[in-house]
């Protein structure tokens, strides 16, 4: 499901220990809509494939927030894997 670069950054504990912290922090997901979303395809030496970047609009039980998605195919084919995941929220700072 995770591209091998999002585990070069975060390991899997951590990620695990993320999506529980905004989970308690800004509630259970109630709600949620596609709010933008856009492709984009690259060719070149490192990278190439097709990226997908979704912007949701999230409503939680105890915030709202905008959550940012980002999947990436390889150019050969196969799957998307999630290569970002951005949480925008008051909530987070509260």
């Amino acid at each position: 499901m995770y591209h091998e670069k999002w585990f070069t950054a975060t390991s899997k504990d951590e990620t695990t220990k993320f999506l529980g912290k905004v989970d308690d922090k800004l509630g259970k997901i109630e709600q949620y809509s596609v709010t933008t979303w856009n492709t984009k395809s690259y060719v070149g030496t490192e990278g190439s494939g097709t990226y997908v970047t979704i912007l949701y609009s999230v409503n939680r039980t105890n915030y709202h927030s905008d959550e940012t998605l980002t999947l990436f195919k390889p150019k050969g084919g196969g799957r998307y894997y999630i290569l970002g995941y951005h949480v925008n929220s008051i909530g987070l700072f509260e």
